[in-house]
């Protein structure tokens, strides 16, 4: 499912805050706080907990019928994705966007145990899997036990296969706020790493700058700060912009096992110390699928320094 927050800014919202929980934003000059609630089809009837409290209710399609009835509601915010509908205290947007659908992700643990067994070159033991990818022993048993995956480090071929499987399940769900600065990118998420830093916001570098860290190709035009909550960039020159725009994207995920592996990927292979935790490869390289194809094989060196590490290559540069 699409970022809330990209299809609030899509429909000319202002938001100011959130996670993929709540979002808060500007309607006629005031702020707005809305808990979010997501469904893949609107159901004819929503459950309320407390009808006081102002719900976002954000579904793939809607009956005519389940619509009517959810705008019937007063604390009812409601977003439709196809065909694009954004209706927010009662005013209306509109904007036709087919998507197509998505595969559900696995569990988040499954996928950072995965990131950690692709990523390790010495052997390891379930309890620092675990570790690294910030669950519990027990659930890494249970995964090993279900997938037959192991023992590490893995086959250059097994890391291969994994990584192919694992790119096709992940599927987090986003908040997405998108900013343009004239500085230069690396400078730029160097200022918002200081930023969340301020506010006392745990973030991790990702996305070009990630992966120009591990293995330099591409000269990194486009940031990606991974951060617990949506925060306004505007107090460091940036300027809100559209997603094809921006020289730095701020990302929430719904994945909480995103800032474990890149804490324990910083820690233990020459950690960005001086601006903060970069996510691990494997992150890295997602974030790359997701971003525009600029044809630079980018993508592929990193897929393929992934695959083919050993354990000459456990510490990595990136002290810059």
């Amino acid at each position: 499912m699409n970022s809330v927050a990209s299809m609030l800014l899509d429909a000319g919202v202002r938001v100011l805050s959130g996670t993929t929980k709540h979002i808060e934003y500007l309607h006629q000059g005031q702020a707005v706080r809305a808990d979010i609630d997501r469904y893949d089809r609107l159901p004819p009837t929503l459950k309320f907990g407390d009808r006081h409290r102002r719900q976002l209710v954000v579904c793939d399609s809607a009956s005519d019928r389940a619509r009517a009835a959810a705008l019937a509601e007063p604390c009812i915010d409601l977003v439709i994705n196809e065909p694009r509908e954004v209706i927010l205290s009662g005013h209306t947007y509109q904007r036709v966007d087919r998507t197509h659908p998505q595969p559900r992700s696995r569990a988040f643990g499954s996928a950072a145990v995965e990131r950690v067994i692709m990523l390790a070159t010495q052997p390891m033991r379930q309890t620092d899997i675990a570790d690294a990818a910030g669950i519990t022993q027990q659930a890494v048993s249970k995964h090993l036990a279900r997938t037959g995956a192991g023992p590490t480090p893995l086959s250059e071929t097994e890391r291969e296969q994994m990584l192919e499987g694992w790119l096709a399940r992940y599927r987090p769900t986003l908040e997405e706020t998108y900013w343009y600065g004239l500085d230069d990118t690396a400078v730029q998420v160097r200022e918002v790493m200081s930023f969340t830093r301020e506010l006392d916001v745990r973030a991790q570098i990702g996305g070009e700058i990630a992966a120009d860290l591990m293995r330099p190709w591409r000269v990194p035009t486009r940031g990606v700060v991974y951060a617990d909550e949506l925060i306004d960039l505007t107090p460091l020159g940036l300027v809100p912009a559209g997603s094809d725009d921006a020289t730095v994207t701020l990302r929430v995920s719904a994945d909480h096992t995103v800032a474990a592996t890149a804490r324990w990927w910083s820690t233990h292979h020459g950690g960005l110390t001086d601006i903060g935790d970069v996510v691990d490869p494997v992150m890295a390289l997602w974030d790359l699928t997701t971003g525009p194809d600029l044809g630079d094989d980018a993508l592929e060196e990193l897929r393929a320094w992934i695959q083919s590490r050993r354990s000459g290559d456990d510490r990595v540069d990136i002290q810059r």
